[in-house]
């Protein structure tokens, strides 16, 4: 898939939908962009989505945050209930999550119809111009899709093809 065919997508709310925002238990957080494929004919179940959380990111080094995986779960649900991507078998989507001040991680889910898989990187502090990890937050939000059957095959020839990616 090229970068062409991703596309910006305005959630549409229907009546049941879960929220992509919260702010009514606990601290705020919200989804800020949902990308995905977007050919009219077979587009990919993949998706790509970044998060902004108002949470101190002094603890969030060690698992994920609640924001982070209601994030996760309720694109997920939302994903397998609405077409055209409600027949998919799989389900990948690339998380690029910011918290407090200045820290962000990159997490890789996917939901195979009966298992939530998640990888997720340390917590990175983009608070030293120098040492920002900007570069690999950037490969992964422009890494080409991988359309494979198996959940946890696609997060890690994902992974992989990132890493391979030569950006001179």
């Amino acid at each position: 898939m090229d970068l062409g065919s991703l596309r910006l997508r305005r959630t549409k709310k229907k009546r049941n939908d879960p929220p992509i925002s919260e702010h009514a238990f606990g601290p705020y957080w919200r989804i800020q962009t949902l990308l995905d494929d977007s050919k009219e004919n077979a587009p990919l179940p993949h998706a790509i989505i970044d998060t902004i959380a108002h949470v101190p990111a002094n603890h969030a080094d060690q698992s994920l945050t609640l924001h982070e995986v209601r994030a996760i779960v309720n694109v997920m649900l939302i994903r397998t209930s609405h077409r055209p991507f409600r027949g998919y078998s799989i389900h990948p989507l690339l998380v690029l999550s910011y918290m407090g001040e200045q820290h962000g991680r990159i997490i890789q889910a996917s939901f195979d119809g009966e298992n939530l898989i998640l990888q997720y990187s340390p917590l990175w502090s983009f608070e030293d111009d120098d040492t920002a990890p900007v570069e690999l937050f950037i490969r992964y939000y422009i890494s080409q899709l991988v359309g494979l059957e198996r959940a946890d095959a696609g997060v890690r020839a994902l992974a992989e093809s990132v890493a391979l990616m030569d950006l001179e």
